[in-house]
């Protein structure tokens, strides 16, 4: 540090003249206070371009910007600055689509393989259309096309017909002028006869019939929660829990009451949920948020008002009213039958199931070999309620049926094969032997005569354990999750990728299997997202202009999550070598250990460390 510093500052700020003037002087320049009335051009397109982008990647209406106070609140900040109209951002839109469909291209372009998953539907203008989403094997899933299908029916042929431009697209690297279609790995759509007739043409097609097909796995189990819902055994509890439900909707006065007794039962009010057939899970949430609501709507079928506007509604006799009391009695007789609540909670516990596997198979990578897991584990669940024996007017025979009949709908030799794929399958009994000729089918169908032979042979040492790769001390079974919370998919796919590093052929085979996704979500969240974009605010959008909007609106969210996981790298786990380790500690721990075994006579329970990390019921 210099000397004299301080000694420096005292002369300036006490003895010299000349620097206190020109500091004077300096305080008395005026100062500027407000911002620039004048903006530059390229400064201005900036601001337009950064104002184009929030709406696109949030989702607002176009005219947002034009709002009065939107104006005056910009121009606090920059008076300078007009922001945009909502026609100048709609001329922004093809300049921010194409730098985005840039980025996303590069992605795809890297992958080795691709997974593609398209739907078919129509949006909220009624406009018939066709979506396309493409997904990187156990990594992330893009938003790619939106086709305005106009006057075309969707019939297999003409879907294919649609398609094969984009995938076109798609499969064509930057600077080069053909379509690599050996990247695509699998093809998921929804479980109707179009798609299922779909698959069977694009197998015939030389270009894909590499290709692996598969059904979406949400929407084969709703299926099986249709057959339930609609059986005669159960529809007529839906029936009536729809019923409650729906009074309470439309009847304002009602519902105004039965808020009332929410408030002095649970302290807050709680919403009904509607069933509606082809909306996962609602017909559960319907079925729950009438148990939820159990003690407020029995408080409110003893309410004095309700039942003397009964009486009251009698002696009138319109023809309107009697049928609005027809409708509330029959809603009071419900909510008073205590049999009727037994059985909504007896719906409800076959229902639960479903839903979990339902949930986990809406999951982003949720993986082929995990389906017959998740329709097993629905069994195993109704298995252990008929063991408890405490809903002995459950049919659980007919609903193994159900189960049995949509399962062999829904999967195919692919899905066995993953199954087999599973380690933990090759301990205990295994695996049945329709499912091990299943999975032979597929290894036979879908490899060479060349490679048969040795991928035939890698398979059987791995499910007989045998050779120090497969045997029972290989490093898989050792590396087995442990907590229940681990998923199943990870640690066989990290599994796999050891065998291929150990030079195993079938690892190259069991990853592409592997790495198909099961269900067609992403197409499901594009239209979701289409009909949030093309919404009554900006109902004059066309297709091609909603498709773009939604490539920015789905696809900056991807972009944003990879970049937040390249920013921050998970830490490499730091394994110790046991000699480097504080030995003094590891002898006090090992004897505070043997010391917990054996106290005052109690022995530690046994625990059966093999099977404790099962995470799903796999059993047949």
């Amino acid at each position: 540090m210099a000397k004299h510093v301080q000694r420096q500052q005292n002369h300036l700020a006490k003895e010299c003249l000349g620097f206190q003037q020109a500091a004077g002087h300096v305080d008395r320049q005026p100062r500027i206070t407000t911002a620039l009335s004048i903006m530059d051009r390229n400064s201005k397109d900036q601001l337009d371009r950064a104002a184009a982008l929030a709406i696109f990647k949030s989702g607002k209406p176009y005219t947002t910007f034009e709002d009065s106070g939107m104006v005056e609140f910009i121009q606090q900040l920059n008076p300078a600055y007009k922001p945009p109209s909502g026609d100048r951002i709609a001329t922004i839109l093809p300049e921010v689509y194409q730098d985005y469909r840039v980025q996303v291209k590069e992605i795809l372009d890297d992958a080795d393989h691709l997974n593609v998953i398209f739907d078919a539907s129509d949006d909220i203008s009624s406009n018939r259309i066709v979506n396309i989403s493409i997904s990187i094997p156990n990594s992330v899933t893009f938003y790619w096309k939106t086709v305005n299908t106009r006057n075309e029916e969707h019939t297999a042929l003409n879907t294919i017909r649609l398609i094969q431009p984009l995938l076109e697209e798609v499969f064509t690297k930057e600077g080069e002028d053909f379509q690599d279609f050996s990247r695509m790995n699998a093809i998921c759509t929804d479980t109707c006869s179009t798609m299922r007739k779909l698959h069977a043409e694009m197998k015939n097609m030389p270009e894909f019939r590499h290709c692996f097909f598969l059904l979406c796995d949400s929407h084969g189990l709703q299926l099986l929660v249709k057959d339930i819902v609609e059986s005669e055994r159960w529809a007529s509890v839906l029936k009536k829990v729809t019923r409650i439900i729906t009074f309470f909707k439309k009847a304002k006065l009602q519902l105004a009451r039965l808020r009332a007794y929410q408030l002095e039962c649970y302290g807050k009010q709680k919403a009904f949920i509607t069933p509606a057939i082809t909306r996962w899970g609602t017909q559960l949430g319907a079925v729950m948020s009438s148990l939820a609501n159990k003690d407020a709507l029995r408080a409110y079928a003893r309410d004095a008002m309700v039942l003397n506007s009964l009486k009251a509604k009698a002696i009138k006799g319109e023809e309107e009213e009697e049928e609005d009391q027809q409708v509330l009695r029959a809603i009071l007789s419900s909510i008073n039958n205590f049999e009727f609540w037994h059985e909504v909670e007896m719906l409800a516990k076959i229902l639960r199931p479903i839903e979990n596997a339902q949930r986990c198979s809406e999951r982003d990578h949720s993986c082929v070999g995990e389906v017959i897991p998740r329709w097993l584990t629905i069994q195993s669940r109704w298995d252990a309620l008929e063991e408890a024996n405490q809903d002995p007017l459950i049919n659980y025979s007919e609903l193994r049926q159900w189960r049995v009949q949509r399962m062999k709908g829904q999967t195919t030799d692919i899905h066995h094969f993953a199954f087999a794929l599973d380690p933990r399958t090759t301990i205990g009994e295994g695996l049945g032997l329709d499912t091990m000729e299943r999975a032979h089918r597929f290894l036979e169908e879908n490899t060479s005569n060349e490679e048969y032979q040795q991928l035939f042979g890698e398979f059987c040492r791995f499910r007989a354990r045998e050779g120090a790769l497969f045997g029972p001390t290989s490093r898989i079974y050792r590396e087995q999750p442990k907590t229940p919370h681990t998923p199943s998919h990870y640690y066989i796919l990290s599994a796999w990728g050891y065998f291929g590093s150990m030079g195993v052929k079938l690892a190259t085979l069991a990853r592409r299997v592997l790495g198909s996704l099961a269900n067609s979500v992403p197409s499901e969240r594009s239209f979701s997202a289409t009909n949030y974009l093309h919404c009554k605010l900006r109902n004059r959008l066309s297709p091609l202009s909603t498709d773009k909007v939604t490539f920015i609106y789905m696809n900056s969210r991807v972009l944003k999550r990879l970049k937040t996981v390249k920013d921050n790298p998970a830490e490499p786990m730091v394994v110790k070598n046991w000699e480097t380790v504080d030995v003094a500690r590891l002898v006090k721990i090992e004897n505070a250990f043997q010391d917990s075994i054996v106290v005052d006579g109690w022995g530690w329970e046994e625990t059966d460390l093999e099977n404790s990390g099962d995470d799903m019921d796999i059993g047949q």
